[in-house]
């Protein structure tokens, strides 16, 4: 079972102001890869900021001499389409920083599943504190270096391996299923579509609400709820 954990560093709040990438690569349990690069963010996606500078120490004199997305994109998404799953913590920012990276230079990107283990840890764990990337963290033991992007992905991979341990589950199918969560979907021809016919979990969870006499367009969260485009705000499946 092939994981890949996948984080990113902005240099504002746009959405093509991507500054760095990070991917760690599970297999059977074990940290096998890795990938990091810094990104120069294109003309027109704003200047950094001091505070993010602050959390992430990339500056425009950083990145200066650093490739913009295009050319680290085949290897970025080689990894992502060899993956099993996707694992992010925080994929509203995730993904929808590399949907606009990918839109700002009209590329396209392979679909892939993914699973927010920021989402899940609220499932898991309720009674931490809050549940950001360093406390989660520091509830399975593991001590990284927040915001660089390498080590919030290998943070986020690890922490889906300490839930699954806990669990007692082999995969991340099993892990789903048993806490009653749902594999994200992007499709990047149509964002609003959710399932992917390659992904056997979706194609069983799809059946599943379609059993009930629903129609959906996406997904909101990985917590066992469904927020769905048509007929009604929220449905839960299990």
């Amino acid at each position: 079972m092939k994981i890949v954990a996948i984080d990113f560093e902005t240099a504002n709040h746009h959405d093509g102001s991507m500054c760095a990438v990070g991917l760690a690569i599970f297999d059977r349990g074990q940290l096998v890869d890795s990938f990091y690069s810094l990104i120069r963010p294109p003309q027109g996606t704003g200047r950094f900021r001091a505070d993010f500078v602050r959390n992430h120490g990339i500056t425009r004199k950083t990145v200066r001499k650093a490739p913009e997305f295009p050319v680290l994109a085949p290897q970025i998404f080689q990894h992502l389409a060899a993956a099993d799953i996707v694992i992010t913590h925080n994929a509203a920012f995730n993904m929808r920083i590399l949907r606009g990276t990918v839109a700002h230079f009209n590329m396209q990107c392979p679909p892939f599943c993914y699973l927010c283990t920021h989402h899940l840890s609220w499932k898991l764990w309720p009674k931490l504190k809050d549940h950001n990337l360093p406390t989660v963290a520091a509830h399975i033991g593991h001590k990284f270096e927040h915001h660089q992007a390498l080590a919030d992905a290998e943070a986020a991979g690890r922490i889906l391996l300490a839930m699954m341990a806990r669990r007692g589950n082999a995969t991340p199918r099993e892990f789903v299923l048993s806490v009653k969560a749902f594999f994200f979907s992007l499709n990047w021809h149509l964002f609003m579509c959710v399932m992917f016919e390659s992904c056997e979990l979706c194609r069983e969870w799809h059946e599943r609400v379609k059993s009930v006499g629903f129609r959906f367009t996406r997904i909101a969260c990985a917590t066992g709820r469904l927020r769905t485009g048509c007929y009604k705000s929220s449905l839960s499946v299990l």
